[in-house]
Parts: C-alpha cells; structure tokens; sequence
C-alpha cells in the first residue's frame, strides 16, 4: 500500500517514472541496432555495480530492493 505521506507519493512518482524512461531509453536503443544485447547487459551490469559502490553501512533494505528491480529487468 502506498503511503499517504506526499514526501513519499512524490519519491515513489520521481523513482517510478525515472525507472520506465530509463527502461524504455535503452529498449528503444537497442531496436535500432544502436547497442548491442551485450552493451545492454553492460548498462544493466553497470548500473549494479553503482548501487553496490554506493551503498551506505547499515540496512540495505532500499538497495537490495533496487538491485532485484534491475536484475528482473525484461530480458532480450
């Protein structure tokens, strides 16, 4: 359920549609043939590493929550 703080609604709403337009940049460069599968898994791989670099110490609740979001990105 998603809370009714607006703080919160607009970090869901920012994190949300940064995702899909992220999501839908690198679909759309692929299908013209302007990446290949393998520069896309980079991206994706690329994009792990940068959560792993930056996470802070202690729980890990949010990180570990945004890598299972990339990792079950649709797959080509």
């Amino acid at each position: 359920m998603l809370s009714d703080d607006p703080a919160v609604q607009s970090a869901t709403s920012v994190a949300l549609s940064t995702s899909a337009i992220l999501a839908a940049l690198v679909s759309h460069l692929k299908r013209k043939d302007l990446i290949s599968e393998q520069d896309e898994r980079e991206i994706y791989e690329f994009a792990l590493q940068l959560l792993e670099q930056n996470q802070p110490g202690g729980p890990a609740t949010v990180f570990e929550m945004a890598r299972e979001v990339i990792e079950e990105r649709p797959k080509p």
